[in-house]
């Protein structure tokens, strides 16, 4: 038996909850490194020391490897204070210290194992800074995954990291993590939607990088007569709430539902879509497209990063992100097509394939190996 700790982890989000349940059948306990990706001040300082002090007072277990799955929240100071040179300077001093650690862990014996989800954080914020820790993280670690093989041309890429370190072991699906059991009819019915109208549903949490302004424009060109957007999640801050309502309030067939989504509440936004609707600026994995494609819904998106691994581009719903008008064209082929039941089974087909099992299996084989080193 294996004992890993996961840096940062929630148990409020789906996928480590998959992950970590699947790996306990493959002969690995996993233990939470850290429950929030915010920092208190203590923790600030101490960065990835946390797992560390873990490994040599708790006696309970020893640690076999550290799998740090995001790596901005361990050091990035993006708007903790109003300063931002401060912000800088704090996370230089806290991407050392992440390295350090990282270094440190491997002399007592730990391994480490980093999932590389994003390239860079979503903000965009310090990214000069951001890369640099990237790059010394990823090569202090004794292994780094990602979700396609896409993804691991860009990692190698930006990272200097030879594809041998690089292991694709692709996300599972979300088919039974959530509650399915609502109709579409009483899905529509409980979220106000008519319930004659071809639904784009835009859904989770908004920000920047997820391009919901760019889409409610487009949506605004190409809508038909008995065409309705939703978009629904909570805003990143006050200010892009207000953006979203700016932009939507006088527009009779957009609805917006502003807020955290509970888990058990994420079926009636799926199962309400005809259409979910992915226009991001800037991605390299996607779990909304992952959980769209487990409810058996088409996906407009573009094609950056594993997108085009998970979902199926039929009738031109995947399109070039560099294209002046890309989104415009795979959003109009959508509420014209007469085979969105057809796109979106072929998406539900290929997230049944990709089970946790499966992903747990090949995680477990790459701890075996890295710790034989």
């Amino acid at each position: 038996m294996r004992d890993v700790v996961f840096v940062p982890y929630s148990d409020q989000n789906e996928y480590h909850n998959l992950l970590t349940d699947s790996l306990a059948d493959h002969g690995v306990r996993a233990h939470e490194g850290s429950t929030r990706a915010g920092f208190s001040s203590r923790e600030a300082i101490l960065g990835l020391f946390l797992p560390l002090v873990r490994f040599i007072f708790d006696s309970e277990f020893d640690v076999d490897v550290v799998h740090v799955v995001w790596t901005a929240p361990l050091f990035l100071q993006a708007g903790y204070t109003r300063w931002g040179t401060l912000n800088k300077i704090l996370s230089v001093v806290r991407g050392a210290i992440l390295v350090l650690n990282a270094y440190a862990l491997r002399g007592l014996g730990v391994r480490l194992v980093w999932t590389v989800h994003n390239e860079h954080n979503h903000e965009r914020e310090h990214l000069a800074i951001n890369l640099a820790v990237n790059r010394q993280f990823a090569a202090a670690c004794d292994a780094l995954t990602v979700e396609c093989e896409r993804a691991r041309s860009i990692v190698c890429d930006s990272f200097d990291v030879a594809e041998t370190k690089v292991t694709v072991i692709p996300e599972g699906n979300y088919i039974d993590a959530y509650p399915n059991d609502v109709s579409r009819a009483e899905a529509r019915e409980r979220l106000g939607l008519p319930s004659d109208a071809t639904v784009v549903v835009n859904f989770g949490r908004i920000r920047p990088y997820k391009g919901v302004a760019r889409l409610v424009d487009a949506y605004r060109t190409v809508r038909t007569s008995d065409s309705h957007l939703l978009i629904a999640g909570s805003p990143l801050n006050e200010e892009i709430r207000r953006d979203v309502l700016r932009r939507t309030e006088t527009e009779p067939d957009v609805t917006t539902d502003l807020r955290f989504v509970p888990n058990d509440e994420v079926q009636l936004y799926m199962n309400a879509a005809d259409i979910v609707a992915l226009p991001y600026r800037d991605i390299l994995t996607s779990g909304s497209a992952l959980l769209a494609a487990s409810f058996g819904r088409p996906v407009v998106a573009p094609t950056m990063g594993c997108v085009p691994a998970v979902v199926r581009g039929h009738d031109g719903l995947l399109y070039d992100p560099d294209g002046p008008d890309g989104l415009e064209d795979a959003l109009r082929d959508g509420l014209e097509s007469d085979d969105l039941n057809a796109v979106g089974a072929a998406n539900r087909r290929r997230a049944e394939s990709l089970s946790w099992t499966a992903v747990a299996e090949q995680t477990a084989e790459l701890y075996d190996v890295v710790t034989q080193v």
